[in-house]
């Protein structure tokens, strides 16, 4: 099987962007339809760091997997791609995908503009990008904590948390798209470690609790935000510190 995943890695070189993006999920090229089905992002090379969590994987077909996927669950967002790859202009409905991507992740609509923009570069060239974003978020969560806002706190905090995630999964070549909650708790589970896997999980479920409860429903008193706060904060440092083991080009 790897002989053949690698034939097809390497056939899909000669595939046109261009012919992926007018395609829809039944008359993608035959030979990305295959590479999905056979599960592959890719022939991966790895490199342990010094504290053993920094695995650094160049995944050669990380593109037609993350098209795949898209094409399979998302025709709308790879048309949008299109339109913003193209300078074509935006109706209403792609404006509205955009806004609902946007919440769904915590990010500003600027971020997930340069995210549909980007849909099908290698994961490992956006590395430095998420992880300004999960520094950005961050920074932009304890000061609106400190003026009050809770709701835009825990919201930033959440797009802090989904930001570490995709750098995580970036370093590690693996295209994750993170407006999918689904596909973070998958990264999760195929390519965390077994030991670790508890802590990331735990900052998932912790920080989602201020997306979906507190900034949509505004359920979370004083008292118990700021012990949720404390606790997504003290996880959050701790996978900080594991993925940026090792990793000094960062």
């Amino acid at each position: 099987m790897m002989q053949e995943k690698a034939q097809l890695i390497s056939e899909f070189a000669n595939i046109d962007i261009a012919q992926i993006y007018t395609s829809n999920y039944e008359t993608i090229p035959k030979k990305l339809q295959k590479l999905s089905e056979l599960g592959t992002d890719g022939v991966t090379e790895r490199s342990k760091s010094k504290g053993g969590i920094g695995v650094i994987r160049s995944e050669v077909a990380g593109t037609p997997r993350i098209l795949s996927d898209f094409l399979g669950e998302w025709p709308e967002i790879v048309k949008i791609a299109k339109k913003l790859n193209l300078g074509e202009r935006l109706v209403k409905e792609d404006r509205l995908w955009i806004d609902e991507l946007a919440g769904a992740t915590g990010w500003n609509r600027e971020a997930v503009v340069d995210e549909l923009k980007n849909i099908t570069a290698d994961p490992s060239e956006r590395a430095k990008k998420y992880k300004e974003l999960h520094e950005e978020y961050l920074r932009d969560a304890k000061t609106l904590k400190e003026k009050g806002d809770t709701k835009q706190a825990g919201e930033k905090l959440w797009g802090a948390v989904t930001a570490l995630i995709k750098f995580y999964a970036t370093i590690k070549g693996v295209p994750v798209v993170q407006w999918s909650r689904g596909k973070l708790d998958r990264f999760i589970t195929s390519n965390v470690e077994p030991e670790h896997k508890k802590l990331f999980r735990d900052l998932l479920d912790k920080a989602e609790v201020f997306h979906v409860h507190h900034f949509y429903e505004a359920e979370l008193d004083d008292k118990t935000f700021e012990e949720r706060w404390r606790e997504t904060i003290e996880l959050l440092e701790k996978a900080r510190g594991l993925i940026m083991q090792g990793l000094s080009e960062f």
